[in-house]
Protein backbone atom coordinates (compact mmCIF):
# COMPACT_ATOMS: atom_id res chain seq x y z
CA UNK A 1 0.00 0.00 0.00
CA UNK A 2 1.49 3.34 -1.06
CA UNK A 3 1.73 6.32 1.25
CA UNK A 4 -0.81 8.26 -0.82
CA UNK A 5 -3.25 5.34 -0.71
CA UNK A 6 -2.89 5.11 3.06
CA UNK A 7 -3.49 8.83 3.54
CA UNK A 8 -6.50 8.83 1.21
CA UNK A 9 -7.99 5.82 2.99
CA UNK A 10 -7.45 7.48 6.35
CA UNK A 11 -9.20 10.69 5.28
CA UNK A 12 -12.09 8.83 3.66
CA UNK A 13 -12.61 6.73 6.77
CA UNK A 14 -12.77 9.83 8.98
CA UNK A 15 -15.24 11.46 6.58
CA UNK A 16 -17.64 8.51 6.36
CA UNK A 17 -17.23 7.62 10.02
CA UNK A 18 -18.15 11.20 10.91
CA UNK A 19 -21.31 10.92 8.81
CA UNK A 20 -22.22 7.67 10.53
CA UNK A 21 -21.55 9.13 13.94
CA UNK A 22 -24.03 11.98 13.38
CA UNK A 23 -26.77 9.49 14.14
CA UNK A 24 -25.15 8.90 17.52
CA UNK A 25 -25.65 12.43 18.80
CA UNK A 26 -28.78 11.42 20.63
CA UNK A 27 -27.48 7.97 21.63
CA UNK A 28 -27.08 6.98 25.22
CA UNK A 29 -23.86 5.62 26.65
CA UNK A 30 -22.97 2.35 24.93
CA UNK A 31 -23.94 -0.85 26.69
CA UNK A 32 -21.14 -2.65 28.53
CA UNK A 33 -19.96 -5.94 26.98
CA UNK A 34 -17.62 -8.50 28.53
CA UNK A 35 -16.12 -9.88 25.31
CA UNK A 36 -14.59 -8.26 22.24
CA UNK A 37 -13.13 -10.15 19.29
CA UNK A 38 -11.43 -8.33 16.45
CA UNK A 39 -9.24 -8.35 13.38
CA UNK A 40 -6.70 -5.72 12.36
CA UNK A 41 -4.71 -4.93 9.24
CA UNK A 42 -1.35 -3.19 9.55
CA UNK A 43 0.90 -1.92 6.73
CA UNK A 44 4.53 -1.01 7.51
CA UNK A 45 6.51 0.69 4.71
CA UNK A 46 10.10 1.95 4.65
CA UNK A 47 12.51 2.95 1.89
CA UNK A 48 15.11 4.62 4.13
CA UNK A 49 16.59 4.37 7.61
CA UNK A 50 18.53 6.37 10.19
CA UNK A 51 22.07 5.15 10.85
CA UNK A 52 24.12 5.33 14.05
CA UNK A 53 24.99 8.95 13.26
CA UNK A 54 21.29 9.90 13.02
CA UNK A 55 21.70 10.44 9.26
CA UNK A 56 18.97 9.37 6.85
CA UNK A 57 20.14 6.67 4.41
CA UNK A 58 18.18 6.25 1.18
CA UNK A 59 20.66 4.30 -1.00
CA UNK A 60 23.36 1.69 -0.49
CA UNK A 61 26.36 0.77 -2.65
CA UNK A 62 27.76 -2.31 -4.32
CA UNK A 63 31.28 -2.67 -5.67
CA UNK A 64 31.24 -4.67 -8.90
CA UNK A 65 34.06 -5.83 -11.20
CA UNK A 66 34.00 -4.33 -14.69
CA UNK A 67 33.98 -6.49 -17.79
CA UNK A 68 37.71 -6.07 -18.27
CA UNK A 69 38.23 -7.59 -14.80
CA UNK A 70 40.88 -5.03 -13.89
CA UNK A 71 38.85 -2.24 -12.28
CA UNK A 72 35.89 -1.98 -9.95
CA UNK A 73 32.85 0.26 -10.15
CA UNK A 74 30.62 1.43 -7.30
CA UNK A 75 26.92 1.23 -8.09
CA UNK A 76 24.05 2.40 -5.91
CA UNK A 77 20.77 0.69 -5.21
CA UNK A 78 17.53 1.51 -3.41
CA UNK A 79 15.49 -0.69 -1.11
CA UNK A 80 11.85 -1.03 -0.12
CA UNK A 81 10.96 -2.93 3.02
CA UNK A 82 7.30 -3.78 3.69
CA UNK A 83 5.50 -5.71 6.37
CA UNK A 84 1.81 -6.51 6.12
CA UNK A 85 0.24 -7.95 9.27
CA UNK A 86 -3.19 -9.43 9.93
CA UNK A 87 -3.92 -9.92 13.62
CA UNK A 88 -6.70 -11.89 15.26
CA UNK A 89 -7.43 -11.22 18.90
CA UNK A 90 -9.91 -11.31 21.73
CA UNK A 91 -10.36 -9.58 25.09
CA UNK A 92 -12.41 -10.25 28.19
CA UNK A 93 -13.45 -7.11 30.09
CA UNK A 94 -13.85 -7.18 33.86
CA UNK A 95 -15.14 -3.61 33.64
CA UNK A 96 -14.69 -0.77 31.18
CA UNK A 97 -11.13 -0.08 32.41
CA UNK A 98 -9.79 -3.58 33.09
CA UNK A 99 -9.37 -6.52 30.73
CA UNK A 100 -7.10 -9.34 29.61
CA UNK A 101 -6.72 -10.98 26.24
CA UNK A 102 -4.76 -12.75 23.56
CA UNK A 103 -3.66 -11.93 20.00
CA UNK A 104 -1.84 -13.68 17.16
CA UNK A 105 -0.31 -11.66 14.28
CA UNK A 106 0.43 -13.18 10.87
CA UNK A 107 3.00 -11.11 8.95
CA UNK A 108 4.13 -11.00 5.32
CA UNK A 109 7.61 -9.45 4.94
CA UNK A 110 9.16 -8.30 1.69
CA UNK A 111 12.41 -6.55 0.80
CA UNK A 112 13.03 -5.36 -2.76
CA UNK A 113 16.47 -4.05 -3.77
CA UNK A 114 16.90 -2.31 -7.12
CA UNK A 115 19.88 -0.66 -8.78
CA UNK A 116 19.64 2.95 -9.89
CA UNK A 117 19.22 3.63 -13.60
CA UNK A 118 22.17 2.79 -15.81
CA UNK A 119 23.43 4.88 -18.74
CA UNK A 120 20.52 3.57 -20.81
CA UNK A 121 17.90 4.44 -18.21
CA UNK A 122 17.31 0.82 -17.21
CA UNK A 123 16.90 -0.39 -13.64
CA UNK A 124 17.62 -3.96 -12.58
CA UNK A 125 16.74 -5.92 -9.49
CA UNK A 126 19.57 -6.59 -7.09
CA UNK A 127 17.75 -8.97 -4.75
CA UNK A 128 14.29 -9.87 -3.49
CA UNK A 129 13.49 -11.39 -0.11
CA UNK A 130 10.24 -12.55 1.41
CA UNK A 131 9.09 -14.22 4.58
CA UNK A 132 5.69 -15.22 5.97
CA UNK A 133 5.29 -16.15 9.61
CA UNK A 134 3.26 -15.92 12.78
CA UNK A 135 5.35 -13.38 14.67
CA UNK A 136 4.39 -14.32 18.22
CA UNK A 137 1.58 -15.20 20.58
CA UNK A 138 0.70 -12.23 22.79
CA UNK A 139 -0.92 -12.36 26.21
CA UNK A 140 -1.88 -8.96 27.60
CA UNK A 141 -3.78 -7.36 30.44
CA UNK A 142 -4.74 -3.91 31.69
CA UNK A 143 -6.01 -2.89 35.11
CA UNK A 144 -7.40 0.63 35.32
CA UNK A 145 -9.53 2.90 37.45
CA UNK A 146 -11.01 6.41 37.44
CA UNK A 147 -11.40 9.05 40.12
CA UNK A 148 -13.45 11.92 38.79
CA UNK A 149 -11.77 13.20 35.65
CA UNK A 150 -8.44 11.53 36.43
CA UNK A 151 -7.69 7.99 35.31
CA UNK A 152 -4.80 5.58 35.23
CA UNK A 153 -3.75 1.96 35.46
CA UNK A 154 -1.20 -0.77 34.93
CA UNK A 155 -0.39 -2.50 31.65
CA UNK A 156 1.42 -5.76 31.03
CA UNK A 157 1.96 -8.08 28.08
CA UNK A 158 4.14 -10.98 27.00
CA UNK A 159 5.07 -11.80 23.41
CA UNK A 160 6.16 -15.40 22.87
CA UNK A 161 7.90 -15.89 19.48
CA UNK A 162 6.85 -18.76 17.26
CA UNK A 163 10.52 -19.55 16.58
CA UNK A 164 12.08 -21.38 13.67
CA UNK A 165 15.74 -21.16 14.67
CA UNK A 166 16.70 -18.21 12.53
CA UNK A 167 19.65 -16.24 13.83
CA UNK A 168 19.38 -12.56 14.52
CA UNK A 169 22.48 -11.74 12.48
CA UNK A 170 22.07 -13.64 9.22
CA UNK A 171 21.96 -17.26 10.21
CA UNK A 172 23.59 -19.13 7.26
CA UNK A 173 20.40 -21.06 6.56
CA UNK A 174 18.10 -18.04 6.79
CA UNK A 175 19.48 -14.84 5.21
CA UNK A 176 16.42 -12.68 5.90
CA UNK A 177 15.32 -11.45 9.35
CA UNK A 178 15.01 -13.64 12.44
CA UNK A 179 12.37 -15.33 14.57
CA UNK A 180 12.46 -12.57 17.18
CA UNK A 181 12.75 -13.28 20.90
CA UNK A 182 10.72 -13.32 24.08
CA UNK A 183 9.54 -9.82 25.00
CA UNK A 184 7.89 -8.64 28.21
CA UNK A 185 6.24 -5.24 28.62
CA UNK A 186 5.37 -3.68 31.96
CA UNK A 187 4.09 -0.16 32.34
CA UNK A 188 1.35 2.23 33.28
CA UNK A 189 -0.97 4.80 31.77
CA UNK A 190 -2.46 7.94 33.23
CA UNK A 191 -4.41 10.96 32.07
CA UNK A 192 -7.09 13.52 32.75
CA UNK A 193 -10.24 14.82 31.05
CA UNK A 194 -11.17 18.46 30.69
CA UNK A 195 -14.63 18.80 29.17
CA UNK A 196 -14.41 16.81 25.92
CA UNK A 197 -10.60 16.79 25.77
CA UNK A 198 -8.35 14.11 27.28
CA UNK A 199 -4.62 14.11 27.89
CA UNK A 200 -3.17 10.59 27.71
CA UNK A 201 0.24 9.20 28.64
CA UNK A 202 1.74 5.71 28.58
CA UNK A 203 5.16 4.46 29.61
CA UNK A 204 6.48 0.89 29.27
CA UNK A 205 9.62 -0.99 30.16
CA UNK A 206 10.30 -3.51 27.40
CA UNK A 207 12.49 -6.49 28.33
CA UNK A 208 13.88 -8.25 25.24
CA UNK A 209 15.73 -11.57 25.35
CA UNK A 210 18.66 -12.90 23.28
CA UNK A 211 20.54 -10.26 21.25
CA UNK A 212 17.85 -7.60 21.50
CA UNK A 213 18.41 -4.58 23.73
CA UNK A 214 15.85 -3.49 26.31
CA UNK A 215 13.76 -0.40 25.58
CA UNK A 216 11.64 2.31 27.13
CA UNK A 217 8.43 3.13 25.24
CA UNK A 218 6.66 6.46 25.80
CA UNK A 219 3.40 7.62 24.22
CA UNK A 220 1.67 10.96 24.84
CA UNK A 221 -1.42 12.31 23.15
CA UNK A 222 -4.43 14.57 23.21
CA UNK A 223 -7.89 13.18 22.45
CA UNK A 224 -11.01 15.04 21.38
CA UNK A 225 -14.52 13.59 21.62
CA UNK A 226 -17.06 16.19 20.54
CA UNK A 227 -19.40 13.65 18.91
CA UNK A 228 -20.79 10.81 21.06
CA UNK A 229 -19.12 7.43 20.58
CA UNK A 230 -16.17 8.86 18.62
CA UNK A 231 -12.62 9.79 19.51
CA UNK A 232 -9.89 11.60 17.57
CA UNK A 233 -6.37 11.52 18.97
CA UNK A 234 -3.06 13.10 17.97
CA UNK A 235 -0.05 11.55 19.63
CA UNK A 236 3.73 11.38 19.80
CA UNK A 237 5.64 8.19 20.54
CA UNK A 238 9.22 7.37 21.39
CA UNK A 239 11.22 4.14 21.46
CA UNK A 240 14.39 4.64 23.50
CA UNK A 241 17.12 2.04 23.79
CA UNK A 242 18.30 1.47 27.35
CA UNK A 243 21.70 0.25 26.17
CA UNK A 244 24.65 2.29 24.99
CA UNK A 245 25.11 2.67 21.25
CA UNK A 246 28.91 2.48 21.59
CA UNK A 247 28.89 -1.19 20.58
CA UNK A 248 25.60 -1.24 18.70
CA UNK A 249 25.24 -3.41 15.61
CA UNK A 250 24.53 -1.06 12.66
CA UNK A 251 21.17 -1.53 11.00
CA UNK A 252 21.37 -4.03 8.15
CA UNK A 253 18.30 -4.00 5.91
CA UNK A 254 18.17 -7.83 5.75
CA UNK A 255 18.42 -8.25 9.52
CA UNK A 256 16.08 -7.67 12.43
CA UNK A 257 16.97 -4.43 14.23
CA UNK A 258 18.27 -5.20 17.71
CA UNK A 259 18.70 -1.67 19.08
CA UNK A 260 17.16 1.65 18.08
CA UNK A 261 15.81 5.06 19.01
CA UNK A 262 12.66 6.06 17.15
CA UNK A 263 10.64 9.29 17.36
CA UNK A 264 7.24 9.34 15.67
CA UNK A 265 3.97 11.24 15.36
CA UNK A 266 0.55 9.83 14.60
CA UNK A 267 -3.21 10.19 14.45
CA UNK A 268 -5.93 7.83 15.64
CA UNK A 269 -9.68 7.81 15.05
CA UNK A 270 -12.12 5.47 16.82
CA UNK A 271 -15.86 5.09 16.38
CA UNK A 272 -18.54 2.90 17.90
CA UNK A 273 -20.55 2.05 14.80
CA UNK A 274 -23.27 0.28 16.77
CA UNK A 275 -23.80 -1.15 20.22
CA UNK A 276 -21.68 -4.16 19.20
CA UNK A 277 -19.40 -2.91 16.43
CA UNK A 278 -16.28 -0.78 16.99
CA UNK A 279 -13.63 0.37 14.52
CA UNK A 280 -10.52 2.49 14.47
CA UNK A 281 -7.84 3.77 12.11
CA UNK A 282 -4.31 4.75 13.05
CA UNK A 283 -1.53 6.39 11.05
CA UNK A 284 2.04 6.79 12.34
CA UNK A 285 5.16 8.24 10.71
CA UNK A 286 8.75 8.27 11.93
CA UNK A 287 10.21 11.78 12.20
CA UNK A 288 13.75 11.02 13.40
CA UNK A 289 15.79 8.32 15.04
CA UNK A 290 18.99 6.36 15.41
CA UNK A 291 19.64 2.92 13.92
CA UNK A 292 15.96 2.64 12.99
CA UNK A 293 13.73 2.43 9.94
CA UNK A 294 12.18 5.68 8.68
CA UNK A 295 8.77 4.16 8.22
CA UNK A 296 5.06 4.79 8.00
CA UNK A 297 2.45 2.61 9.67
CA UNK A 298 -1.21 2.36 8.77
CA UNK A 299 -3.55 0.26 10.92
CA UNK A 300 -7.27 -0.41 10.72
CA UNK A 301 -9.27 -2.50 13.17
CA UNK A 302 -12.76 -3.89 13.36
CA UNK A 303 -14.10 -5.42 16.55
CA UNK A 304 -17.31 -7.09 17.62
CA UNK A 305 -18.51 -6.93 21.21
CA UNK A 306 -20.44 -9.80 22.79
Amino acid sequence: MSKNTIKTTFLLFIFFASLLSMNARENKVAKFHNFEIGISYDAFNASSYYNLNDSLITTLQDVVRNYDSTTDTTVSYTFDFTKTTITLGGDYYLDKNSYFGISLPLSFYKLHEEYLSDQNGNRFDRQNYSLTRFDYLELHSTYGSEIGNVYGGLIGKVQIPTGFEQGLYNHPDFPFLSDGALEIFAGSYFGARVNKVSFDNEIYYNYRAEDFKNQLLINSGISISTVPNTELKLYASMILSLASFNNAIPLNITQTVSQENNYAFGAYFKILLSDNLVAYLKYRVTLAGRNTWSNTNFTCYLGYRL
